[in-house]
């Protein structure tokens, strides 16, 4: 990426719908009083007969074999390195719990995995590990073994996942816009609308490399869609806003994100073929979309994916990305991973976008069906919690660079609004690069 011209280009048009590290020299006692609230956790208690475990989704939380295993490792570790057992004992337990060869990948494509796929791979796997594991990996060195092993279960019992709160909780939703200083138009779109206690938002942006219609029209041509689908849109924000049980909010609400979808698909196919009713010759790339799509109410979220955009939770000073990025990069990985062949001369290009132009090279037509295209996320939310959802713009590509995007999110003033939260984050963002368009819906507790 080149390097970002002084100021950028503000756009004021906002689209909306009609109307740490671990120094090696610190106890584990001072652990106890940290910022991320850790204190030493016992290991799990056994089952007596007729007792059933505890719910969860995380079995070594009710299997005590499972920790006896680690813990006696991590004494072994500690026994035959007491200088230096942190950074070996981490890796063996990543592997322990990933079921891949991961002597596949690079140490870059290791940090990616445990970043971005790991967690979505292995749903047994906390979401709190992810940056937990980051810290080790790329050199930082924990107190001893045994403190990382006490340190993943308390990150584990805390995992949001494992958590049901219930109640209701109303969100204040924020959006904020801006074009890159290198770009001639705006290429992204934020929409969001509110029925009752639920929201409704998403963040698009268009490609810019297409040749047949533009990155431009394809967001323009998806804010069309809504609007036309909004009776649709509005009746089922308001079936949602009623009072289903969970299983049937989350049906419901995934369903409809994948409706969405489709449609969306549907209108953008139509609109390129209006340009180009003809055999699509090799080599043009069509307009198209990547986007994330959110349904939210009270302590229920569903989120739709699709593309390299994406959606980070906010919870005790953690940002953990909880979208799966559609990309040739994490494609790779995972070919890595399974022997298979990783793509060649794609660089990082976006492999999932709307519309789904399968096969366009050769079999010249586009596919109207979404298929797999989007990965869903569900999530459990209390009002601790904080959601970014934005753009690629925002989202650096290197997690050194990751890092001060969390800095960002977590030094949002708490006075402020939702509204002004997220103008707060895009200014930030924007005084560290503003070489691509970024846009960002901003969720927070009201």
């Amino acid at each position: 990426m080149s390097r970002p011209s002084p100021g950028p280009t503000p756009h004021a048009r906002h689209r909306a719908f009609p109307k740490r590290a671990v120094p090696s020299a610190r106890s584990v006692d001072a652990w106890a009083e940290d910022t991320f609230g850790y204190t030493p956790t016992p290991a799990p208690q056994e089952v007596q007969d007729g007792e059933s475990p505890a719910p969860g989704s995380l079995a070594w939380l009710t299997d005590p074999d499972l920790f006896r295993e680690l813990a006696m490792c991590a004494d072994r570790f500690d026994a035959l390195k007491p200088d230096g057992a942190g950074p070996s004992f981490p890796l063996f337990c990543l592997q322990r719990f990933a079921p891949y060869p991961l002597h596949r990948l690079t140490r870059d494509q290791l940090l990616l995995f445990v970043d971005n796929l790991w967690t979505h791979l292995v749903p047994e796997v906390p979401w709190s590990w992810s940056q937990l594991f980051l810290s080790q990996l790329a050199g930082e060195t924990a107190v001893s073994a045994r403190w990382f092993l006490d340190r993943l279960v308390d990150c584990a019992r805390r995992d949001t996942r494992l958590e049901r709160p219930q109640g209701r909780l109303r969100w204040e939703l924020g959006t904020a816009l801006e074009r890159g200083c290198h770009k001639p138009v705006q290429e992204d779109l934020v929409l969001g609308r509110s029925r009752g206690r639920t929201w409704f938002c998403l963040v698009c942006d268009g490609v810019s490399r297409a040749t047949i219609g533009t990155g431009e029209e394809a967001s323009a041509r998806v804010e069309r869609t809504l609007t036309d689908h909004l009776p649709e849109l509005d009746a089922t924000l308001d079936r949602l806003d009623q009072e289903p049980g969970e299983s049937d909010w989350r049906a419901l609400g995934e369903d409809f994100l994948r409706q969405l979808g489709q449609w969306i698909n549907h209108d953008l196919i139509q609109e390129i073929r209006s340009r180009h009713p003809g055999p699509i010759p090799p080599g043009e790339d069509v307009m198209s979309v990547a986007a994330t799509l959110v349904i939210l109410r009270d302590t229920w979220g569903v989120i739709a994916q699709c593309g390299d955009s994406g959606a980070f939770l906010l919870r005790d000073g953690q940002m953990t990305p909880v979208t799966r990025e559609h990309s040739v990069r994490f494609s790779n990985i995972l070919s890595r991973l399974s022997g298979g062949t990783p793509v060649a001369g794609a660089g990082d290009g976006v492999t999932n976008l709307l519309p789904n132009a399968a096969g366009t090279e050769r079999v010249q037509v586009l596919i109207p069906a979404i298929g797999n295209l989007f990965s869903f996320t569900h999530l459990h939310l209390d009002p601790k919690c904080r959601l970014l959802v934005c753009t690629d713009g925002l989202i650096p590509r290197s997690l050194a660079r990751r890092v001060l995007l969390a800095q960002i999110v977590r030094r949002v003033p708490p006075e402020l609004s939702a509204e002004q939260g997220a103008a707060w984050i895009l200014q930030q963002a924007t005084s560290l690069d503003c070489e691509d368009d970024r846009g960002l819906c901003w969720l927070i507790p009201g």
